[in-house]
């Protein structure tokens, strides 16, 4: 698992940051093209929400001397601890993801 994935699995499942009290950790992988697959609930009850982070994509909207466990920790504070609700599902990403199509994961 790559450190950006290590770092926002490390967030999520922090006890003592009240941002992840609801939080549940699914999957962290990455797809056939590198890029950072993050799976997670917002809720344990909730949906699976996806999220795909294309690393040199995502590092290009911020100050290049940010380190990647910096940018995993954006991800978390802007992306994941910041209520989404749902997504949608998309069969596409499901493949990308290395996950069945109709998963019922919903891409945010």
């Amino acid at each position: 698992m790559s450190r950006f994935l290590e770092r926002i699995r490390a967030r999520v499942n922090d006890g003592r940051d009240p941002r992840a009290a609801t939080l549940v950790w699914v999957r962290g992988a990455e797809d056939a093209d590198g890029a950072a697959v993050v799976l997670y609930r917002e809720r344990p009850e909730g949906p699976v929400l996806g999220r795909i982070y294309r690393l040199g994509e995502y590092a290009a909207m911020f100050d290049s001397h940010l380190s990647i466990e910096d940018l995993a920790d954006i991800a978390f504070a802007d992306d994941l601890a910041d209520p989404t609700g749902t997504g949608t599902e998309n069969q596409v990403l499901d493949r990308q993801a290395g996950l069945e199509e109709g998963s019922g994961t919903q891409w945010v």
